[in-house]
């Protein structure tokens, strides 16, 4: 019992320090975009949005501007930008999110099928192009 809680410590530590790094890693794109928030195009922010913490990041920038207005974030403004020279809105944001969710799954379910671990059979990494009977 006390190695097995010892080789969780073992573990769990530099697990939980890489989550913290890969999380700053990204989410240091956003620092770059938030100073010029103003002068990116709307295309340019849903791009951005592919970037991981980016999305999250708007979210909380976009109501703190619509707080600032005084209107909040309501059913109403979902997919209203924060001012009229802005599309970009909250709505947006959470169909990203949704976007990259679908995407991040789609991979995992792939490379799992590709490497299985131990216990599998891998299959080529070409098999989604290949003819199943």
């Amino acid at each position: 019992m006390f190695l097995i809680s010892q080789l969780q410590l073992i573990i769990a530590n530099p697990a939980a320090t890489a989550a913290g790094i890969f999380w700053f890693v990204f989410y240091v794109p956003y620092g770059f975009l938030q100073p010029r928030y103003n002068l990116l195009s709307l295309s340019t922010k849903i791009i951005s949005c592919f970037l991981l913490n980016t999305p999250i990041a708007f979210v909380w920038q976009i109501i703190c501007m619509l707080e600032g207005m005084g209107a909040g974030l309501q059913w109403s403004n979902l997919f209203v930008g924060p001012s009229p020279d802005d599309m970009f809105s909250v709505g947006h944001c959470i169909i990203m999110m949704f976007v990259n969710g679908t995407f991040y799954i789609l991979a995992a379910i792939y490379i799992e099928a590709i490497r299985p671990g131990d216990y599998g059979v891998p299959l080529p990494w070409y098999f989604v192009f290949t003819v199943r009977n």
